[in-house]
């Protein structure tokens, strides 16, 4: 399986680059990329978009990911997610679909994710937590080409509709899945739960 982490949005709200942004004064990057190996991911995809020629030259540890550079980002994460799979080519691998803003995401939930791939190789995988949905969420390659013929106005939502006899809701105990690191003030709330 892939890991796609998906970054190419602007961060408004944020008020800086997100891929540049730090939890607990580590890069987001860099836990994303310990925990994902922790749970035995090598193959790491980093999806940038807005500003990517500024990221890029200080993106901490950037010889660990392969890097591709969404040139439609403004038409959102769909966007993002389409260049990635480009990205793989031809290819029989699932991918695992990380946001930049969920760094904290434990090595045990991306762990139990890939089991239940290994298990259900078809399987539209998205984790809940107390019965909501949340991410990362698992793409069989089986997906790619409906998600490559989408229009560009098209969202996952509306993929994951169109093939809801491929979902599968997988119980996990993290309640980090449900959260989103849109703004300062939510890093510093999110930052003192996992500390």
């Amino acid at each position: 399986m892939v890991a796609l982490i998906l970054a190419g949005g602007k961060s408004q709200r944020f008020g800086s680059p997100k891929v540049l942004a730090r939890f607990n004064g580590i890069p987001f990057l860099r836990l994303m990329r310990q925990n994902l190996q922790q749970a035995g991911m090598e193959n790491i995809v980093l999806v940038l978009g807005h500003r990517a020629g500024q990221i890029l030259p200080v993106l901490p540890d950037r010889e660990t990911f392969k890097i591709v550079v969404n040139a439609d980002y403004e038409q959102g994460q769909f966007s993002s997610l389409r260049r990635g799979i480009q990205a793989l080519g031809k290819t029989n691998e699932a991918v695992l679909m990380c946001l930049i803003d969920q760094p904290h995401i434990t090595p045990g939930t991306y762990r139990t994710l890939l089991e239940a791939h290994r298990e259900n190789p078809q399987a539209i995988i998205i984790p809940t937590f107390r019965e909501r949905g949340g991410h990362p969420v698992v793409l069989p390659a089986a997906l790619f080409p409906s998600v490559l013929a989408a229009p560009q106005t098209a969202t996952l939502r509306d993929i994951l509709r169109e093939h809801s006899e491929m979902l599968l809701r997988l119980s996990v105990d993290d309640a980090g899945i449900l959260d989103d690191i849109d703004t300062p003030d939510d890093l510093k709330k999110i930052e003192i739960k996992h500390s």
